[in-house]
């Protein structure tokens, strides 16, 4: 077993996670407290730990061809301040300091920094925008870098084979951007950029946005430093208070004590399993295979996705299995070390339905599961959401790293087993379902949907309950008579959809996969929730949003939409609802690589006078696409209600017999005159 890091090697041996005691003689530092000479170190409980770590979030502005630094805000939760080039005036806050060159400013700013001492900075895309441009202005400078709690200084590793993340190596302290731990805590958002983010989290906006921005900067920067100051101190605000919100950095901290893992590579996966699989595997006295060369492409087979029925339902109950792949490992005793790999070994053992079997002395994977399993619950009973919420992303990245070649535990075999079970169990709910007299009317993976045969809400919610209870009794019984295994699976009534829309498949009659629309309370007719449907995806207009929610928010409280459909192409004709016709699509690549086929959003990015965003804005007009900051025609209606509007409202509408055409022919005809 060969390590690239030999400091994680002395970590798995001495059995060091996130924490640990030490212990020994040591001597004060000029930037530390203390600085230990040999130490004892040894393995620390971290459950209930508490910490204070101090956090400055940091946002740069620069000009418009970003070569010149304009200002530095830094704020750590109470107070802020910004550095900035100029001279003093009157009407300047007092927590703006000027500087006449940027290498005072940048000397201050460092200065300063090392004295407030915080153990983490943060900030909006701060790796790869505003400490890059700080490396590389100090490098032209030819002044150290100098942030840590060292004498060394800290360095910008770029990423120039776009094979690893670029990172911000700071002695003694810690560099997360606040994009990858707002990602990382699973907050789903339309676009990552900080206005959207500070909108949907917070309920505010960035100070100034969109296309023109950088322009916006630079004349703030002439003639007006009192707003540049304002809004520079804002956005390094609004990143510390969306932290703080979705207690992102709470939960970084939490799975790097699980795992071992810094700060900044919580989210490794493959190298959080190695770190825990590995001290397990030391420990029983076994070594683990290095990494394998380049390995051939095998199938690893899915989730199970049952067929759905198409339409309108009352009173659906969906079923969730518990962290189903996590409770199949552990009931089936699925891991690397106990898989058999000859005939000769198959005697007592457990067999997968892809034929691969298991020994049954207890393996390593299934030892760890448990142990996490019996933390989260512990977690939950507290109230402690990261830790509840960190063992949960830990327990289901499990499979996700079997089934990945460059995992040293790669098997298609393991991770077939864990999915087939899957569907074997999936599909088994649904027969006993069934065998219950009741309908399923769809099913994927982990979730079962049925109809509860009756039209009264509360007698829905009791039938769930028993129905429940009668499937866990059943699924017991099952694994212990077929597989000779206690099983750990666990069904749970997760919710009750007083109504439910199942759309067909586009221009087919089977029913859809993987997209649906329910209302959960039906004292509640605005709260529906959306799964997969266009609603919730961001290649759809808001106006294609706004139709679908609308017509469902008539269709489930029995309302008539007639009159919503002819007055919405009618203001939509009058420009009531130009804003909501934006598009939003990513490049892919690189703008002069697109050349066989020219997409609409493309056309959009050419048009613009600067794109600082792979993410384009644009909106269909009389003349074709145009970027949404420098529209040089009207909105194309006709498009809008070809694209946007008609094939959301027929999806609903197909199930009452009409069409949407139909119902808005009049309207359209009243135009004509």
């Amino acid at each position: 077993m060969l390590f690239k890091n030999r400091y994680t090697r002395y970590l798995i041996d001495h059995q060091l996670r996130g924490t640990l005691l030490i212990s020994g003689d040591y001597q004060k530092g000029e930037t530390v407290d203390r600085i230990y000479l040999n130490p004892k170190l040894e393995p620390s409980d971290f459950m209930g730990l508490k910490y204070n770590l101090r956090i400055l979030s940091l946002d740069i502005e620069t000009d418009f061809q970003g070569s010149r630094l304009y200002s530095i805000a830094t704020y750590n939760g109470k107070t802020g301040k910004v550095y900035m080039i100029g001279s003093t005036g009157n009407d300047i806050p007092e927590n703006t300091e000027f500087f006449e060159s940027e290498i005072l400013l940048l000397k201050n700013f460092m200065q300063d920094l090392m004295e407030y001492d915080p153990d983490i900075i943060t900030g909006w895309n701060v790796i790869n925008f505003d400490f890059a441009f700080l490396d590389r202005r100090c490098q032209q400078f030819k002044i150290p870098l100098k942030l840590g709690r060292t004498k060394g200084t800290s360095k910008f590793i770029s990423d120039e084979t776009y094979t690893m993340t670029p990172r911000m190596v700071v002695p003694g302290r810690q560099v997360l951007d606040g994009i990858q731990l707002v990602r990382g805590s699973y907050h789903r958002l339309e676009d990552y950029t900080l206005d959207t983010a500070a909108h949907e989290i917070l309920g505010e906006r960035k100070k100034i946005s969109g296309d023109n921005r950088s322009k916006q900067i630079d004349d703030m920067f002439r003639y007006d430093k009192r707003a540049l100051s304002d809004y520079n101190l804002h956005d390094a605000k609004l990143v510390y208070d969306i932290l703080l919100k979705t207690k992102s950095i709470d939960l970084v901290i939490t799975r790097s004590c699980l795992t071992g893992m810094p700060f900044d590579r919580v989210s490794a996966s493959i190298a959080s399993f190695d770190f825990l699989y590995l001290m397990k595997l030391r420990k029983r006295g076994y070594v683990a295979p290095c990494v394998a060369g380049p390995r051939g492409e095998h199938d690893v087979m899915g989730g199970y996705v049952l067929d759905s029925e198409p339409g309108f339902h009352d009173n659906v109950i969906v079923f969730d299995f518990k962290s189903l792949y996590p409770t199949i490992i552990m009931t089936f005793n699925i891991d690397p070390l106990t898989l058999i790999h000859s005939e000769s070994e198959s005697s007592d053992s457990i067999k997968a339905p892809n034929g691969a079997s298991f020994k049954r002395n207890r393996g390593i994977l299934p030892e760890i599961l448990m142990e996490l399993l019996l933390q989260r619950e512990m977690a939950v009973q507290k109230g402690d959401y990261a830790m509840s919420n960190a063992v949960k992303l830990l327990m289901n990245s499990f499979y996700g790293v079997l089934a990945t070649p460059s995992c040293r535990f790669y098997s298609v075999k393991i991770a077939n087993a864990i999915t087939y079970f899957g569907q074997y169990l999936l599909k088994k709910t649904a027969e006993l379902i069934t065998r219950m007299n009741y309908s399923v009317i769809y099913g994927d993976t982990d979730s079962i949907f049925i109809k509860s045969d009756t039209d009264n809400f509360l007698e829905a919610k009791n039938r769930a309950e028993k129905i429940c209870e009668v499937i866990n009794s059943q699924i017991q019984d099952i694994v212990q008579n077929e597989f000779n295994c206690k099983s750990y699976l666990k069904i749970e009534f997760e919710k009750l959809y007083w109504r439910f829309f199942m759309p067909r498949i586009r221009h087919g009659s089977e029913g859809s996969k993987k997209r649906y629309a329910g209302l959960i309370d039906p004292d509640n007719p605005d709260l529906i929730e959306f799964v997969g449907l266009e609603t919730v995806r961001r290649d759809w207009t808001d106006l294609a949003k706004l139709v679908q929610r609308e017509l469902l928010i008539r269709v489930f409280s029995g309302n008539d939409y007639t009159d919503f459909l002819k007055n919405l192409v009618r203001n939509l004709k009058e420009g009531n609802y130009d804003n909501l016709l934006i598009y939003k699509k990513a490049l892919r690549k690189n703008l002069e690589e697109y050349t066989k086929t020219t997409p609409p959003h493309v056309k959009a990015a050419r048009k613009q006078s600067k794109i600082s965003s792979r993410l384009i804005f644009y909106v269909i007009t009389t003349g074709g696409p145009e970027p949404v900051n420098q529209l040089q025609h009207k909105p194309d209606y006709q498009h809008y209600i070809d694209k946007q509007i008609e094939p959301v409202a027929d999806s609903i509408l197909d199930f009452f017999g009409k069409k949407f055409k139909e119902i808005i022919q009049p309207a359209q005809q009243l135009d004509l005159f």
